[in-house]
């Protein structure tokens, strides 16, 4: 009786124990609430208004991408739609990772409502819910602060520590690590690099050739050395 007894006990704390699934996830105010990077721009005050700036604080105002979905979404089903959307987002907004099936076919929604040229105040709301999701300090310094498969919780990859921060662990429970990978191209190219759409609009050719001469001169030059300073004075992303 005893042993059942504890088994029990142990069952309770098992299932207590258990993370929230993503799938509890279910508007886009919790995903973002979820995934909130305010607290990091209270303090990195010189960086914050130059991703303001950035193509990377709106990627859901990019009419050009809201059409390229709205026209997949033709030809496909709706379990189809979802995964298309996932694939998409895991880099136009990387928190779809943690939204149920119920939220992104409400985002699906809002992609339909937000190309739709013959009503603009509806189009409007629908890309200003849409756009309450970004590519912020969360999104780089953690989700891709690494190559997918070596990514850890709760760690914050970054450039380096400057000895005079107040500690995230301590203050926040993230622990800093330095990432060279955050620093190299490869960290550009997981999404700049893979999509095949964007390499159609883009120049391939030019930046190829921009890597060859580089390497060659063992200049060792990244994406960063044009797109985005270390100084932030100048950013194109």
């Amino acid at each position: 009786m005893k042993l059942f007894v504890g088994l029990i006990f142990i069952g309770i704390i098992i299932v207590i124990a258990q993370p929230i699934l993503p799938s509890s996830v279910s508007t886009i105010d919790e995903l973002v609430e979820m995934n909130d990077a305010e607290r990091c721009k209270k303090c990195h005050e010189v960086v914050a208004p130059t991703w303001g700036k950035s193509k990377h604080a709106t990627p859901l105002k990019n009419i050009i991408f809201l059409n390229s979905l709205k026209n997949s979404f033709n030809e496909t089903t709706a379990v189809k739609r979802r995964e298309l959307i996932r694939s998409c987002f895991s880099c136009h907004a990387p928190y779809i990772k943690d939204a149920s099936d119920d939220l992104v076919d409400h985002i699906a929604g809002l992609i339909i409502i937000s190309t739709d040229i013959q009503d603009k105040a509806y189009s409007e709301t629908a890309i200003a819910e849409l756009s309450a999701l970004s590519i912020d300090c969360r999104v780089c310094h953690m989700i891709k602060g690494l190559p997918e498969a070596e990514v850890k919780p709760n760690i914050i990859y970054g450039t380096g520590w400057d000895s005079n921060e107040h500690s995230h662990w301590e203050d926040y429970g993230f622990d800093t690590v330095k990432s060279d990978y955050l620093l190299s191209s490869d960290s550009c190219k997981s999404c700049h690099g893979d999509c095949p759409v964007n390499r159609s609009l883009s120049n391939p050719d030019k930046h190829t050739k921009y890597y060859a001469e580089s390497n060659a001169d063992n200049n060792n030059k990244t994406c960063k050395d044009c797109h985005m300073r270390i100084d932030h004075s100048f950013t194109a992303y």
